[in-house]
């Protein structure tokens, strides 16, 4: 699929005349016919979550301009076209083309200058949703083995993606809800499911691609066979969704007047003080191993997308998504008085969904909020995700315990 450039930090070397910017493909605002940046993707689904392209800068590439193809062609003859070189002749081979010419190499430095917009930028009815810049960025997970030597990049989907966007500041979206279905209020796409309950794909994909081929955004499309993500239990599917995250903040400092017992406003104070002034332990041994995790532990994740477990009620706004500022308004732990009070946090840690998520993600006391860790979501009711190993389950059991995720 095609990304138009529409701008560009690169310079232009000296002495060189507009005439001649034009011949050799300087000229890449010109709004006839800009240069594209080609794509492939085995998930159309994860377009509308797209942020920015990466591209290699160990990879060489060129711009091509296709001088002979049939008049129905979705390449059109003129059109310019950056590709890793190595690529070129498959992916005109693929998209019918039956001339093409290089006009010249692109080196890293102008595909990192260059400023892209979403296929669906301006789309009438679409409510400004895809109204943004994206970005070239450079990606070592980029290869020329297939494709176009570009990726697409969605930080909310994948571990590459995720990982480029922490790194590059991209923002994340929630396009996806929990049941593996696009947010009802999406335009064009709202509603459609990415897998179906019984595991099979669902109208998300040809949704996308058909809105593709309306803005005139498709280059080529074939069915191919890959091997995808699943469930290692129930070999159902699964898609990889990044979720927000709710962590304890446990060295924020309390207010609630239950520090008398220990002296203690933080959770990481009050635990170590009741490890060691509450507990009376035997063997003493047991002591050193609980207090030393204790006192180096990060924050604890409370959200893990189990059905197991006690949940705490949260109170979130209506209409907001999970990156809002705003989003949660506070908790209950019990009594009917909500407390409020949250604070927002970015985290990278990765988890997985054995079994519908649970029905809130809050902290008690001071919380802390973190928005975008990388986990994997299965559509299917039996799927389970790889939280846990046989192993641990069996160990679980052994132990009287439920084991962290299914067995």
């Amino acid at each position: 699929m095609k990304f138009k450039v529409v701008g560009s930090g690169g310079q232009v070397p000296e002495g060189v005349t507009r005439e001649q910017r034009i011949a050799d493909n300087w000229e890449i605002f010109d709004p006839d016919n800009p240069w594209k940046v080609l794509i492939w993707t085995t998930t159309p689904w994860t377009l509308p979550q797209n942020r920015a392209i990466c591209f290699n800068p160990d990879l060489s590439y060129g711009l091509y301009e296709v001088t002979g193809a049939p008049a129905d062609n979705w390449a059109q003859t003129g059109e310019t076209f950056l590709i890793a070189n190595r690529l070129a002749e498959e992916v005109f081979a693929a998209a019918r083309v039956e001339h093409f010419r290089k006009h010249r190499d692109v080196t890293a430095n102008e595909l990192e200058s260059l400023i892209c917009r979403h296929p669906f930028h301006g789309i009438p009815d679409g409510n400004g949703e895809w109204d943004f810049d994206v970005p070239l960025i450079p990606g070592e997970h980029v290869t020329d083995d297939a494709g176009t030597g570009f990726v697409h990049t969605a930080p909310s989907h994948g571990d590459d993606d995720y990982a480029i966007g922490r790194k590059h500041g991209l923002p994340m979206t929630f396009n996806i809800l929990d049941d593996g279905s696009f947010r009802p209020d999406l335009p064009f796409f709202g509603g459609q499911q990415i897998i179906r309950p019984d595991g099979k794909p669902g109208g998300a994909n040809k949704a996308v691609i058909e809105k593709l081929k309306e803005v005139g955004a498709l280059v080529a499309q074939r069915r191919i066979v890959i091997s995808d993500a699943h469930s290692w239990r129930s070999k159902a599917p699964v898609i990889r969704l990044n979720r927000p995250q709710w962590f304890a903040a446990i060295d924020w400092p309390l207010f609630d007047g239950l520090d008398k017992a220990t002296g203690a406003r933080t959770i990481r104070k009050r635990a170590l003080a009741s490890i060691d002034k509450l507990v009376e332990w035997t063997p003493p041994t047991g002591r050193n191993r609980l207090h030393a995790m204790v006192e180096s532990r990060p924050d604890w994740v409370l959200s893990r997308q189990r059905a197991w477990g006690v949940p705490l009620t949260c109170f979130t706004r209506r209409g907001a998504k999970p990156g809002d500022a705003d989003f949660l308004l506070g908790f209950s732990t019990g009594s009917t008085t909500p407390r409020h009070g949250t604070r927002s946090m970015t985290s990278s840690t990765c988890g997985s969904t054995a079994a519908p998520p649970m029905p809130s993600r809050c902290a008690t006391a001071r919380t802390a909020r973190r928005t975008a860790s990388p986990t994997s979501i299965s559509k299917a009711p039996t799927s389970t995700g790889a939280g846990s190993s046989p192993r641990s389950c069996r160990a679980a059991r052994r132990r009287g315990a439920r084991p962290t995720g299914a067995c």
